[in-house]
């Protein structure tokens, strides 16, 4: 094939240039990127928001940097957003986390102008548990923000190639959602920029593109693999009559099919890698998935693998039939060429292989295992990036070594929690083993990576908690283990442990799905329920089993077959007419429901006797739904609610249903109405009722949840978000705040906090604590002006230590260390609220000397008017009805506001510096002329347990009060004498910290004033004779500072060169008794008495100077017409 021209070179130079150039403008639909918010985006219930708490997470299926720059990465996740680093990869920050899809399917950097990024939504590397997305999306600003550009039905677009001459023309692979035949499939392309899209390459409504290739030196010159993909929950079928290789050499405006030509073998074809490199226009490689399934289509041993062309395609040979080069081609299938070696190239499968003669032998790579994306940087060859299940792998050694940063993108299956305080939360994550961690782990701050570990099981399934010490852990091949708390250890005690892989389901005697349910009774926990075709029951820790149900699902046979395509993939994943759900009533015992992934759901009321099929009676169910989750009421036995993902038969619609009689009937709860024909897709217009889930291409469910303490209170997680609706379905509202994006597979609430605990799959486990407010919500509240909501009880928890472990890309964190306050304000009042909140305006006023009328007190006081006037405020009251803390400057935003008292009294006053260190000139003093003490800090008791009043005043409306109970730390060993005990000398110490905060105050005032009439005074008359009494003051005042705190300190370890006094010393006692709930020691009763006295002394100093020494320099002063100064006592009694 003839090139039409050579741009090497010159491509290289653009590169380079790219490197300083100036960000494009772009036209769209425009979303908040990074930490910015959407506007219009806040919604009544925002306030109260989620947090990550870990674990650390996997799957990477897209990765790219700038060229030439090694400090900047990008990596998508598959099902968690996009992250950036900045720093090499030592950090990651996620800047995607706005936008409504989180599965990432291919990142392209622009090599002319590298601010603008691109981002392919949708997992193109294929197995069960995989995300659909919503189209392309590009940044013009390195990721901080981005526009949605369209192609929003493609469903998954695994490469983006741009143009290295022409930047504004972009190639894109677009699979589609390929849960069916749609016309949204092929190869797009853009020349502008991504205003406008058309398809330039389309082969059938069953076929989308999986690769496309440019040639780095003639952008006109382009290869594309086109593979036919059909993806079901009973199996995947890969290949067919559309699968080939194409090419195009007029930039895209017209291809050739190469299938069967040129040396390439015939079809059909399944899953197409492909690869060019800058060094060698003429080489082109191409991983080409043939049949090794004689079902399907014929097996030729002597067709292999990898293909390589060395004239541009105008011939092709085989150059290996090595198995591990895509040994399992729909999850895998990705090749990278150096950029300045035409031999050396990478195959990311389930290894990492690494040729350097042009595809003929191979070694491992390195850089992990289930590998999904490479890049390699043409300007920097030996900086490799790999996106692969165990995260991300960085070398810029030419893969002799790698480092992988861990990440927070952990895909979880479900969540549980237990009834510890704090509790645990636990659940099974994707190519990891199962987790378990604390949520919150009382060291403050984050939450490390190393409180996580394995409870047994594995990746899938379930971690469910029974009882005070046992766990149960689910894996895939139908493991379960029971795991023991106490020791650490596990034990399987699968129902059948006969190990399927390979295997149809139809072959198997029990067909476990990859996530077989697993349910712990909630009357018993030593009875345990497990899910195959069939139900399974233990009540002895699995030592035996018995079968307590006939095969609950349709028994279909066509659903039961040997699956995959070309290539054979019979894994539990494709396992159908399985149990999905099972779920015990928990108000009624021997009350089971029980649902599979082919749309049936059954119910016993005999414990097992007896079933009833009552899917029939669900309206608009489509047939072969999966059954995600089954919830029993926690207030009525015969109420149920049920959800139903129906995303892999090519629906994407929400279903959720409840019933209030058993399953008799049925309502429909998520306001859409229809039922949409098997493979839809996008092309179905739903009908939705206002208050439904919004429809889109992510609506589907997978969760329904009702709360344990109010009926009606619903929660439930779509494929990306989380709705709330407070009267049973009726009407739902995003409960969406903070959180990203990524599919929430599972939730929970845990009771006793009353926390939502969300289960994300590619997030992690995030936390909204305290949902209170959310359980006692009326419309009544939401029609009022102001409404202050009883809080949950507290936990007065002390720290403990931190585990050793260093910097942690991946940490979670921990709570807010305090009782959560939560308050309700209409539009009207918040405005009225935040209005007065407002500064008033005031002029600075300059101190001038005031000739003969007048004082400098005056002078001062008015340069200190118009203080901030707030009109919201809450007080805590302690049971005597005395206030123990005001909070004031709290939140005024429309609809539910939340603040944390830290369950302290007020703090004792601070001491301000008005006057630089002795011995450091250098030291600027700040906009207000002030400073820090360079050691100590206020005394703040911690309040003991008990019941206190909060009390809520907005403007001048009547107070509103609510109790609020502070409990003790279940760790603590202290008793409630001992904590009263050590309340009284931290109030002493408050007390006297008080005291000596006063008189640094006072004295650093007067200092201050001194100074300043030493500048103001410099022409006077007689300012030698006033600037001896100046110094003569000032050293005296100086003297009685430095035993409160030492006036050459400046911070840092000054402490060191400088003995501490009593402004740190106070402190330091007050940290010494706390922290704990013990009464404080003989020793720190002995010391505080010493304190005492010596306080004493010094405000007798101080009084004696006040009324003694400047009384007599103000007389000096106001005798030759001059202001006085002020030591801020005036007027005390």
């Amino acid at each position: 094939m003839r090139k039409v021209f050579s741009v090497f070179f010159l491509s290289r130079v653009v590169l380079l240039i790219g490197m300083i150039s100036v960000p494009m403008s772009v036209t769209g639909q425009r979303f908040g990127g990074g930490n910015q918010m959407e506007s219009g985006g806040i919604g009544e219930l925002d306030a109260l928001t989620y947090r990550y708490i870990g674990p650390v997470g996997n799957r990477v299926s897209a990765v790219s940097g700038v060229p030439g720059d090694a400090n900047v990465y990008y990596i998508g996740a598959a099902s968690g957003g996009i992250f950036r680093s900045r720093d090499g990869g030592t950090t990651w920050e996620p800047i995607f986390d706005d936008q409504p899809v989180a599965a990432i399917g291919s990142l392209a950097v622009d090599p002319v102008n590298t601010n603008v990024i691109w981002a392919g939504t949708g997992e193109t590397f294929i197995r069960s548990n995989v995300l659909t997305g919503n189209g392309i999306y590009k940044s013009v600003d390195g990721g901080d923000t981005w526009l949605q550009l369209g192609l929003e039905k493609t469903g998954r677009i695994g490469r983006i190639v741009v143009d290295p001459l022409d930047p504004d023309t972009v190639f894109v692979a677009a699979m589609g959602h390929a849960y069916g035949p749609q016309q949204e499939r092929g190869v797009y392309r853009t020349q502008n920029g991504g205003k406008t899209w058309e398809q330039v390459l389309f082969v059938d409504t069953n076929t989308g593109a999986a690769d496309v290739v440019m040639d780095p030196n003639n952008p006109n010159i382009l290869f594309a693999g086109m593979w036919p993909l059909l993806i079901r929950t009973w199996g995947r079928t890969s290949g067919g009559p559309g699968g080939g290789l194409w090419t195009s050499t007029d930039g895209g405006d017209t291809w050739e099919n190469l299938t069967g030509s040129r040396g390439l073998p015939e079809g059909p074809y399944g899953k197409i890698g492909l690869g060019m490199t800058a060094a060698d226009s003429d080489r082109v490689y191409a991983l080409i998935e043939l049949s090794s399934n004689g079902l399907i289509a014929p097996v030729d041993p002597g067709h292999g693998t990898l293909y390589r062309s060395n004239d541009g395609g105008d011939s092709w040979r085989m150059v290996s039939a090595n198995h591990d080069l895509m040994q399992r081609p729909l999850y895998y299938t990705r090749l990278a060429v150096a950029p300045d070696d035409p031999d050396e190239l990478h195959t990311m499968s389930t290894r990492h292989s690494h040729s350097i003669d042009g595809g003929s032998t191979w070694s491992g790579g390195g850089a992990g295992g289930d590998n999904h994306d490479m890049w390699i940087d043409p300007i920097i060859p030996n900086r490799l990036v790999v996106g692969n299940d165990g995260g991300v792998s960085i070398s810029t050694t030419r893969g002799e070594s790698w480092a992988r940063p861990r990440m927070p993108i952990a895909q979880v299956y479900h969540v549980f929690v237990d009834d510890k305080i704090p509790y645990n939360v636990m659940g099974n994550r994707q190519d990891g083993p199962s987790t378990f961690g604390p949520s919150n782990s009382l060291t403050g701050g984050d939450i490390p990576i190393g409180e996580w570990h394995s409870v047994g099981g594995c990746e899938s399934g379930f971690a469910v908690p029974a009882g005070d010490h046992t766990i149960w852990s689910g894996c895939y091949d139908g493991i379960l283990d029971v795991y023991d708390t106490r020791t650490g250890h596990s034990r399987n005690v699968s129902p059948w442990p006969d190990n399927p892989e390979g295997w149809s389901a139809g072959q198997l005697r029990y067909r476990f799905q990859w996530t077989f349910p697993v349910h712990v009774s909630p009357h018993d926990p030593n009875k345990v329920f497990v899910g195959s075709q069939v139900v399974h029951k233990t009540t002895n820790q699995g030592l035996t089993w018995e079968v307590i149900s006939p095969d609950l699902s349709t028994g279909d046979p066509s659903l039961v077959l040997k699956t995959g395509g070309l290539t054979f993939d019979d894994t539990s994943p494709t396992y159908a007419a399985v149990l999905f759900a099972i779920a015990e009533s928990p108000m009624q015992e021997d009350l089971i429901w029980a649902g599979t992934n082919d749309g049936m759901v059954q119910v016993t009321r005999d414990g097992g006797s007896n079933w009833t099929n009552v899917s029939a009676n669900m309206p608009d169910l489509p047939a072969l739904s999966t059954v995600s989750n089954i919830e029993p009421s926690n207030h009525a036995a015969g109420t149920a609610y049920v959800a139903i993902d129906t995303h892999q038969i090519g629906i994407f619609e929400p279903f959720l249903y409840k019933t209030t009689d058993f399953g008799s009937s049925w309502t429909r709860i998520d306001g859409h109405s229809g039922t949409p024909a098997m493979g839809v897709g996008l092309d179905y217009e739903a009908t939705v009722n206002p208050g439904g889930i919004p429809a889109g291409p992510l609506a589907y469910t997978h969760v329904i949840r009702e709360d344990p303490h109010t009926p009606g209170l619903l929660f439930a997680g779509t494929a990306n978000a989380v709705y709330v609706s407070f009267n049973s379905g009726n009407n739902w509202e995003p409960l969406q705040s903070n959180l990203p994006h990524a599919p929430v597979h599972w939730l929970t609430i845990q009771p006793h906090f009353n926390d939502l605990v969300i289960g994300t799959y590619g997030r992690g486990f995030w936390i909204m604590d305290d949902i209170t407010p959310l359980q006692q919500m009326t419309d009544l509240i939401r029609s009022s002006n102001i409404h202050l909501f009883a809080p949950r009880d507290n936990y007065r928890f002390h720290r403990v230590g931190r585990p050793m472990s260093g910097q942690d890309p991946a940490a979670g964190r921990n709570p807010n260390p305090g009782a959560s306050i939560s308050y309700w304000l209409s539009e009207e009042m918040a405005g009225t609220a935040d209005q007065a909140s407002k500064d008033e305006s005031v002029e600075p006023q300059e101190m001038k000397i005031p000739g003969n009328t007048g004082t400098l007190n005056e002078e001062m006081a008015t340069s200190r008017s118009g203080s901030r006037r707030t009109r919201i405020t809450i007080k805590i009251l302690n049971s005597s009805g005395e206030v123990v803390r005001t909070i004031r400057n709290t939140p005024a935003r429309p609809g539910l506001n939340r603040v944390y008292w830290d369950m302290r009294y007020e703090s004792s006053t601070r001491a301000v510096m008005r006057t630089k260190p002795l011995g450091h000139p250098h030291v600027q003093l700040s906009e207000n002329g002030t400073r820090n003490p360079g050691d100590g800090r206020p005394v703040t008791p911690m309040a003991p347990p008990g019941t206190y009043t909060v009390q809520l005043t907005v403007s001048n409306e009547v107070p509103q009060e609510q109790p609020l109970t502070l409990l003790m730390d279940p760790a603590s060993m202290g008793a409630e004498a001992e904590i009263n005990e050590q309340l009284q000398m931290m109030l002493e110490l408050r007390d006297n910290q008080n005291d000596i905060a006063s008189m640094l105050n006072e004295a650093e005032l007067v200092r201050s004033q001194l100074y300043e009439l030493r500048v103001l005074l410099r022409d006077h008359n007689d300012f030698s004779e006033i600037n001896n009494q100046i110094t003569v003051l000032d050293e005296k005042i100086i003297d009685l500072e430095m035993n409160l705190t030492d006036l050459r300190l400046v911070g840092g370890q000054d402490t060191l060169r400088y003995p501490r006094q009593l402004y740190a010393k106070v402190a330091s006692l007050s940290g010494y008794i706390s922290g704990h709930d013990f009464a404080p020691a003989e020793a720190h009763r002995t010391v505080h008495e010493m304190y005492k006295e010596n306080i004493g002394t010094h405000m007798a100093q101080m009084r004696e100077i006040r009324e003694g020494d400047l009384a007599a320099f103000n007389r000096m002063l106001q005798a030759k017409g001059i202001g006085t100064v002020v030591t801020g006592t005036e007027g005390r009694n």
